[in-house]
């Protein structure tokens, strides 16, 4: 579709429905996979990078994990693991956790575009980080 032409953009103003809303916990887990195979999807079609990875602002999540200078994805999957558990944690007691499950998801999504991407250039534009050189 974008070969043809097509155009992708995000618009503020779409709904969506979404018939059941899965667990927090099973999309967390998805985030990884759409990190992954969104890499895989560019190395086969190079002219769908800046679509897939747009390059600009980046979400607060995504920030923090730039920050905290984390590439490989097994050190992405701790932090989505314990930001999950902290997410866990502090809704059983009622307090509003969403940034821990954003932290989460954001983190699981990289990791999975570090597993797919061993040359961090993909990564790098998740994160917003134009000046990373892959190190590993």
């Amino acid at each position: 579709l974008l070969g043809a032409g097509s155009v992708v953009r995000f618009d503020p103003e779409a709904v969506a429905w979404h018939p059941d809303i899965p667990p927090s916990r099973v999309l967390v887990a998805r985030q990884y996979g759409v990190g992954l195979n969104a890499t895989l999807i560019a190395k086969l079609h190079p002219e769908t990078v800046d679509v897939l990875f747009p390059v600009g602002d980046v979400s607060r999540p995504r920030r923090i994990l730039r920050r905290a200078r984390l590439r490989k994805p097994s050190q992405l999957m701790f932090v989505s693991r314990v930001a999950f558990a902290v997410y866990r944690v502090t809704s059983a007691f009622g307090f509003r956790g969403s940034k821990g499950e954003m932290l989460s998801r954001a983190a699981a999504h990289a990791a999975g575009v570090a597993q797919g991407d061993p040359s961090g250039e993909m990564l790098a534009r998740v994160l917003g980080d134009g000046a990373y050189a892959s190190s590993d």
